[in-house]
């Protein structure tokens, strides 16, 4: 849902504090009601994990240019940023086994939207623009760049924009509720339409409708989803 545009004159809703507290305890008593059957020490162990997250991502994402609140890092990701990076609320980096990589080369623009979960070792590169949604889920080892040229002296070769050597960057779009599987390849200039989903191993080189099915190399639609029987979360 689009939320309405500030005009910069006026002031925080008076009941604008209660309504986030409420949205941010009603998240943790979502989570305790879903853990209540854990052994006592199980639940102290994931409330210490939560809490370092939540402490550590500071100190960790402090490259990033905007850091939403309740943003939360398992180990240290790998921060690049000659650009512009943005993490919305409540999103998700994991880095246990490999560190989640975010990059941006001069002029480029990342964005990650809320309550968006990135998993260990996937690399996220923006040499021009690239945009993910709210609730993406993100595998493990996955690669998301709007350039060819990633792997190489990226940032004095295809920031500037020179296609001699066709590694002009193509923005990357990521719709809302996406789920892309473990060691996907999202090449420049594709859109991955709302509720879509990208199977396992896939490299994805041309854009995705909305609720379509993808899978292979390259990734073809398979199957189609029924967005009615997807609810949002009601912890938005």
């Amino acid at each position: 849902m689009t939320e309405p545009e500030s005009n910069g004159n006026e002031g925080p809703a008076p009941d604008a504090a209660p309504v986030q507290r409420g949205r941010t305890l009603g998240g943790a008593f979502a989570r305790l009601s879903r853990d209540r059957d854990l052994p006592l020490r199980m639940l102290a162990e994931k409330a210490v994990t939560y809490a370092l997250g939540l402490v550590t991502a500071r100190l960790w994402l402090r490259g990033v240019d905007r850091l939403g609140k309740a943003v939360r890092t398992t180990e240290r990701p790998l921060v690049r940023n000659r650009g512009r990076i943005e993490i919305a609320d409540w999103a998700t980096l994991t880095s246990q086994r490999m560190p989640v990589e975010l990059r941006t080369a001069t002029g480029g623009t990342l964005t990650i939207g809320r309550r968006t979960f990135i998993n260990y070792g996937s690399y996220l590169a923006a040499a021009g623009s690239v945009t993910v949604g709210e609730r993406v889920h993100i595998g493990p080892r996955v690669v998301i760049a709007d350039t060819d040229d990633w792997d190489a002296d990226w940032d004095h070769g295809a920031a500037t924009g020179s296609d001699a050597a066709g590694t002009a960057p193509r923005p990357i779009i990521i719709g809302d509720d996406v789920f892309i599987g473990a060691r996907c390849t999202i090449l420049p200039g594709v859109e991955l339409g709302t509720g879509s989903v990208v199977g396992a191993g896939s490299v994805v080189r041309e854009s995705v409708p909305d609720w379509t099915v993808v899978a292979g190399v390259p990734a073809v639609p398979i199957s189609t989803l029924d967005p009615d029987r997807f609810v949002a979360s009601s912890l938005r």
